[in-house]
């Protein structure tokens, strides 16, 4: 509701000589920037309840064990990848599960998958790189990766973390 009124006050500090003022502006129309592009994906996003195909596909796959999770984390690093954009891709993924659409389990299997993709932008920089460029994008893709095969390996774990980190927070259990 303020993003377009914050963007109208931002936008002419962006022209100010005085840097205080000019950075100021660039936060302001920045974060009106991402709270709008949030509120639009939001939008976008209450389309798929009515499309049961979506719905019907990852009810399907949801219940699979572990399998679900594996397919799961891929699911969210081609979106990362196609998107470009993690946050953007995390939106996506905390209003499938706020809706119920995916279990907590798989949300937080996308959420991994996501961390995957999101190297993409580095590697896709390094192509026309020097070498040493094109040597920390892969090292980037392999700590992301084998940060998420390690956490796969925990992950029943790490979700009762999760769970208990925010039940003591005072937050209602995410999977119920």
């Amino acid at each position: 509701m303020l993003a377009i009124p914050l963007i109208g006050i931002g936008f002419p500090l962006l022209f100010m000589k005085r840097p205080r003022l000019k950075s100021a502006g660039e936060m302001i129309v920045g974060f009106s920037l991402l709270f709008l592009g949030l509120d639009l994906m939001k939008k976008a996003m209450s389309g798929l309840q009515s499309d049961p195909s979506w719905l019907e596909f990852l009810s399907n796959f949801s219940d699979l064990g572990y399998w679900s999770i594996l397919l799961f984390v891929l699911i969210g690093t081609l979106l990362t990848v196609i998107i470009q954009a993690s946050s953007a891709t995390m939106a996506i993924t905390i209003i499938m599960c706020n809706n119920g659409w995916i279990p907590f389990d798989c949300a937080l299997a996308m959420v991994l998958g996501e961390n995957i993709g999101t190297t993409i932008t580095a590697n896709l920089a390094a192509i026309i790189a020097n070498t040493d460029a094109k040597r920390a994008a892969v090292a980037h893709l392999v700590f992301n990766v084998f940060g998420v095969v390690w956490m796969l390996i925990v992950f029943g774990w790490f979700e009762d973390m999760i769970i208990s980190i925010v039940e003591w927070g005072g937050g209602l259990n995410p999977v119920e």
